[in-house]
C-alpha cells in the first residue's frame, strides 16, 4: 500500500539538507535544515539559493516539483516498469504527487540525494541470471506480460533511458548492464542496429534508411542526398587518416 506521504526529509551522505512537502496546492515547497544553511551548499542556485525561508516550486515545467529533486526519479524504461508495479498493486500512477513518487524513490535513486520516510514496494528478491533478465525485459516491453516487472525494476536502479538495463555487483565493483531492446535487430546491440531500420533484416541498406527518412515525412530525394553528403564526408575523414 503506498503511504500518504505530504512530506520527505531530503538526505545528503546522510545529512538532512532540508524538508521538501506538498504547499496548500499541488505545488512543492522547500526549506533547507538549520545546520545545512551554516555548512551545506545550494542544490539549485536559481531555484533554491542557500538562505533560510519557504520556497514554493512552480507548476510548470516539472508538474509542481523542483527540477533538482525531479531529476531522482526515475526515467524512460525506469519509469515505465515502476508504472506497470504501481498498477499491479492496485495504485493509479496518476495519483501520487511529486512527493509520494520520491518517496518511493527512497534510497534507490542513481543520485545522490535520498528521500525519507521510504515507501517500499514489496519484491521478492530473486538472484536472475543476465538471460532470464534478458528475456523477461523483452516480454514485458512488448506487452507479452506483466509478471516480472517488479523484479526488473528493482534491479534497474531507477535508470533513464528508454534501453532495458540492470545495476549488478560483484567482486570487481558495480556494473550497468544494458539489454536488447524489442526494436534490436539483432542480438549484438553494439553495432547501433537498432534505431536505423524498420524491416528487421540486420545491418541497414540504403532503401531501409529511406524509409525510415519518409515515415517522417522527408522526401525520397532528400533522404538519398543526406546519404550522399554522409558518404562523402567518410570519404574525406578516411583519406586524411591514411
Amino acid at each position: 500500500m503506498i503511504q500518504k506521504v505530504q512530506a520527505v526529509n531530503v538526505m545528503y551522505h546522510g545529512r538532512k539538507v532540508g524538508t521538501l512537502s506538498m504547499g496548500n496546492r499541488s505545488n512543492c515547497q522547500f526549506e533547507y535544515d538549520k545546520d545545512w544553511l551554516t555548512n551545506g551548499f545550494s542544490l539549485s542556485p536559481l531555484k533554491l539559493p542557500l538562505k533560510a525561508g519557504l520556497f514554493t516550486a512552480d507548476y510548470q515545467p516539472f508538474n509542481g516539483n523542483f527540477g533538482v529533486f525531479e531529476d531522482s526519479l526515475p526515467g524512460g524504461y525506469g519509469e515505465y516498469l515502476l508504472r506497470k508495479v504501481l498498477k499491479g498493486l492496485g495504485v493509479d500512477p496518476q495519483t501520487l504527487n511529486p512527493v509520494q513518487w520520491l518517496s518511493i524513490v527512497g534510497s534507490s535513486g542513481m543520485g545522490a540525494l535520498c528521500y525519507v520516510p521510504e515507501t517500499k514496494l514489496q519484491h521478492e528478491d530473486a538472484l536472475l541470471s543476465l538471460d532470464e533478465m534478458q528475456e523477461m525485459a523483452l516480454n514485458v516491453l512488448s506487452e507479452k506480460s506483466d509478471e516480472h516487472a517488479d523484479a526488473l525494476y528493482f534491479k534497474s536502479g531507477n535508470s533513464g533511458g528508454v534501453r532495458p538495463k540492470a545495476i549488478i555487483t560483484d567482486a570487481d565493483g558495480h556494473w550497468l548492464v544494458k539489454f536488447r531492446h524489442t526494436y534490436d535487430l539483432t542480438n549484438d546491440c553494439t553495432l547501433g542496429e537498432h534505431a536505423s531500420t524498420i524491416n528487421y533484416k540486420g545491418l541497414p541498406s540504403d532503401e531501409d534508411l529511406i524509409t525510415v527518412g519518409m515515415n517522417i515525412h522527408m522526401s525520397r530525394e532528400r533522404c538519398q542526398q543526406i546519404m550522399e553528403e554522409v558518404r562523402e564526408g567518410t570519404k574525406v575523414l578516411t583519406n586524411k587518416r591514411k
